[in-house]
């Protein structure tokens, strides 16, 4: 019996430590790997524009008499923009590749802090008159497929009777440093049979390809000439309703 339980014990022992050997190689692998790939980033994406790309997009928060409330934005930052974002912030990643509590919300402190000039990604229209958007509320974070997911709330300024009408957001920034995609299906919460959404992706011509090829010859630090240049590059995500 005594030499069953010494058995028992030893393989205990031996998958125990099999495991925390795993367990750090596979840290020490992960650390080198994002090291590796910040230090690529950093050398090959300094002589594109733009240098960041971002996919994402647009929800649409309904009330119950058909008012658009506010809109419901998604960033899902590049692989590398991820680490050089949570190697700023000082955030560690856990042992499943993703965010505990803790760094998630010393993620959200930092990012939370809006500049006065914060444009937003999300230009919302109807009638191709600009509408007013508060600044971003309620933000969460979350790290997918090694890809930091950023979600947040903006609300209309004042809230649009959607009765047959239509709206538009142009998802974009301004100086095109980021380049925004909107890859996910807008959802609309709220107001589903009377409503729907579409996604009219970026159709380029001879003047936008031109203009792209003038603006991968800018450094990191040079800005485009052209005020909101980002918005000829935009993906379209319209609503409408009956």
């Amino acid at each position: 019996m005594m030499s069953l339980n010494y058995t028992y014990e030893t393989k205990a022992h031996v998958y125990n430590f099999l495991n925390d050997m795993c367990k750090f190689v596979s840290r020490v692998w992960m650390y080198f790997l994002r090291v590796f790939t910040l230090l690529l980033f950093l050398t090959s994406n300094t002589q594109a524009h733009p240098h960041v790309f971002v996919d994402g997009g647009v929800d649409f928060v309904m009330s119950e008499d058909y008012s658009l409330q506010a809109l419901k934005v998604t960033w899902i930052l590049d692989v590398f923009e991820t680490l050089f974002m949570l190697s700023q912030a000082g955030v560690k990643i856990d042992e499943r590749g993703g965010l505990d509590n803790k760094n998630a919300q010393k993620l959200i402190n930092q990012l939370a802090i809006w500049f006065a000039d914060f444009d937003g990604s999300a230009h919302l229209y109807k009638n191709d008159k600009e509408i007013l958007l508060e600044k971003p509320k309620d933000m969460n974070v979350k790290l997918v497929n090694g890809r930091l997911n950023i979600g947040f709330i903006r609300d209309l300024s004042h809230p649009i009777f959607m009765h047959k009408q239509k709206v538009g957001v142009d998802f974009y920034e301004a100086s095109f440093f980021y380049a925004f995609s909107a890859t996910q299906q807008p959802q609309i919460i709220g107001a589903k049979n009377i409503c729907s959404s579409q996604v009219i992706p970026y159709d380029p011509n001879e003047e936008t390809q031109f203009l792209e090829t003038t603006l991968s010859e800018l450094g990191r630090e040079e800005t485009p000439e052209i005020n909101n240049i980002g918005a000829l590059f935009a993906d379209r995500i319209t609503l409408k309703c009956d």
